[in-house]
């Protein structure tokens, strides 16, 4: 997603995010089908680029590793995955609402006060999973996701995937007490 509107997009985005429920299956190692893209992307979602301040993108994105969005209160019912370009560090022992402890865009941390371009798919842009509140309208869409990944695959190939920590749980390091029966409290 983030290749093809960086080839197409006369303003370079910061990088791409969808919903894990947007992807339904894996594509296995070796040659790859369309069918198998249609099957890992079966809905026909259709690319849209959205643009956020940094506060907003902030907010989204706490409330996606807290599962409740911000701004509504309502359950965000997906996880995110993202493209190159971004690196989002949390900690799901925090509190809801504070779980998200760095963004960090390119090599730089997110400027709240700063416009992003993010590129997504119509289905989130729209409010589903609850990602986005409000959600955007009026957004022309691009072309299909399963189009754009076809196109990729056959750019690309062969591809070599490898994970690069774009999302990080950090270690919680907070102590707490445990009670251990008659003695006395313990720090862990």
């Amino acid at each position: 997603m983030l290749a093809y509107r960086l080839n197409s997009s006369e303003n370079a985005p910061a990088f791409a995010l969808i919903n894990g429920g947007g992807v339904r299956a894996t594509i296995d190692e070796g040659p790859i089908t369309r069918g198998e893209v249609l099957t890992a992307f079966p809905f026909g979602n259709a690319i849209v680029e959205v643009t956020l301040t940094g506060q907003r993108l902030w907010d989204t994105l706490e409330g996606i590793v807290s599962g409740v969005n911000l701004d509504n209160g309502k359950p965000v019912t997906s996880f995110l995955q993202v493209s190159r370009g971004i690196v989002i560090k949390y900690n799901p022992a925090a509190n809801n609402g504070s779980r998200l402890l760095s963004v960090t865009l390119g090599d730089k941390p997110l400027d709240k006060a700063a416009e992003y371009r993010v590129v997504t798919v119509d289905f989130l842009s729209g409010g589903g999973d609850n990602f986005f509140s409000p959600s955007f309208s009026d957004i022309p869409p691009l072309d299909t996701l399963d189009e754009v990944l076809v196109d990729y695959i056959a750019a690309q190939s062969p591809i070599d995937v490898k994970l690069d920590g774009r999302i990080v749980k950090a270690q919680s390091t907070c102590k707490r007490s445990i009670p251990r029966g008659n003695k006395k409290r313990r720090q862990t």
